[in-house]
């Protein structure tokens, strides 16, 4: 009966310490307790005493939406000499050819 006496003591004790901001050592020093025995009592009392949320861990849900690759814009590769042009969809034909005749012209 004794051990269960004890038991109630501290964990009230226990209790009353996690209402504190301080350490250990300072609440023991403060209480006049032994530091290594309150270190026993509060370990055996710690999972029951202290809140369930600080230990819970939260997920935050995120949305992901599927990302449709780029569709290949088609294109050809004009190889004039060591030039070497790749033209798209969309080009300016007229610039095309004032390039191609410069460089015909320099090769």
């Amino acid at each position: 009966m004794k051990n269960a006496a004890s038991s109630e003591i501290w964990k009230s004790r226990v209790e009353e310490f996690l209402k504190t901001n301080k350490t250990q050592a300072s609440w023991c020093k403060e209480n006049n307790y032994a530091p290594k025995t309150f270190s026993y009592w509060f370990r055996r009392f710690k999972d029951q005493l202290l809140p369930i949320e600080k230990t819970k861990v939260n997920f935050i849900p995120i949305k992901v939406q599927n990302e449709i690759p780029p569709t290949p814009v088609p294109s050809i590769v004009i190889k004039i000499a060591a030039a070497t042009i790749e033209v798209r969809s969309g080009f300016d034909a007229k610039l095309l050819q004032e390039v191609v005749k410069s460089l015909e012209a320099i090769c």
